[in-house]
């Protein structure tokens, strides 16, 4: 799950590639299984389209790893795209209108003072990268676009009150004891409660953004936490981290969370792979490289899950940490609503 500072990496869905992209090279039966590959695995979805650009070099017109989303058209006002028709609404809004009615009765149901159009204004935000304060004030009549960013996180932060609901905690024992058994037959490897990675993220204004998720076996992410750093050292991101404590504490039951090995602490609950030349030391060591990876990709996946539904992360324009926390939660939602 580690990233480059500011090297968050977006891969497109496939259906986004133009046919004739794939045309002449593979077969229909090939193209499907290429399609079904990105739903599995991200990045064996990846290795395929790179060694398919390797083996025809003179083919690609355009790099199919990083095919641009579809320009969105203007709205004119919040309440257009309200009433639009369900085609023209998914074209703005990569949350499907039934989970957006749940969630929106849920919050409202606790907050009492929620209004529907706040949080499609949320969604609109972050589901495209070129969205804007000034555009969003525009569009949903804010009366300054100085007031937008607390506007967002004043919405983002009634989401926020949903975290159990939208399983944004860490599992307690009974969960736990579900999580183990299906890593235990997913991955043969036992004791595992879920996959912790730390990644960065840089905003338009310059600053850097270190977060740090667990994901469990159902991709939703148990804990999420930004901070502001300047520093890119996973050590020192943790640290900071409310996890921190968990992580340097021995388990009751001897559970752990798995880690990339690249650059993560030694600590009682964190249990990293095995890369390198220690990998050849014996064929158990090999396999349990293949098993570990197994269950990091399941949170590699979600993270790029997310950026894919919400663009926008990638390009934020300034530190924002309730709007990127409601983007995991919503993330939750839609798994829930299997989405």
């Amino acid at each position: 799950m580690l990233a480059k500072k500011g090297s968050i990496i977006r891969f497109q869905m496939p259906k986004n590639l133009p046919s004739k992209m794939l045309s002449g090279i593979l077969s229909e039966r090939q193209t499907e299984e290429l399609l079904r590959a990105y739903d599995s695995d991200v990045n064996r979805w990846r290795s395929a389209i790179s060694k398919l650009m390797d083996d025809h070099p003179n083919y690609w017109n355009e790099d199919p790893r990083h095919v641009p989303l579809p320009v969105r058209s203007r709205v004119q006002s919040l309440v257009d795209l309200v009433a639009a028709p369900d085609e023209e609404f998914a074209r703005h809004i990569n949350v499907p209108r039934s989970t957006i009615k749940a969630v929106f009765e849920s919050v409202e149901l606790l907050c009492g003072n929620f209004e529907y159009n706040d949080l499609i204004m949320l969604l609109w935000y972050l589901s495209s990268e070129s969205s804007n304060f000034q555009e969003i004030a525009k569009v949903c009549r804010v009366p300054n676009e100085y007031l937008v960013p607390s506007k967002l996180e004043e919405i983002s932060s009634k989401l926020l009150r949903l975290k159990a609901n939208g399983m944004m905690v860490l599992a307690d024992p009974d969960e736990e004891e579900d999580i183990v058994e299906f890593f235990k037959n997913y991955a043969q490897l036992p004791g595992v409660i879920g996959a912790l990675g730390v990644f960065h993220i840089n905003c338009l204004d310059g600053s850097t953004l270190s977060i740090d998720v667990v994901v469990d076996h159902k991709q939703y992410f148990r804990h999420v936490n930004i901070t502001p750093t300047t520093c890119v050292y996973i050590d020192d991101v943790l640290r900071s981290s409310p996890i921190y404590s968990r992580l340097t504490e021995e388990h009751s039951q001897g559970h752990t969370f798995l880690c990339p090995s690249s650059g993560y602490p030694t600590l009682p609950q964190l249990l990293p792979c095995i890369e390198g030349p220690d990998c050849a030391l014996s064929p158990n060591h090999s396999k349990y490289a293949l098993h570990h990876n197994r269950v990091v990709n399941v949170a590699r996946n979600a993270v790029a899950d997310v950026f894919q539904r919400f663009p926008k992360l990638e390009r934020l324009e300034k530190f924002a940490p309730t709007t990127i926390n409601a983007a995991f939660l919503l993330h939750n939602f839609c798994v829930q609503m299997k989405d």
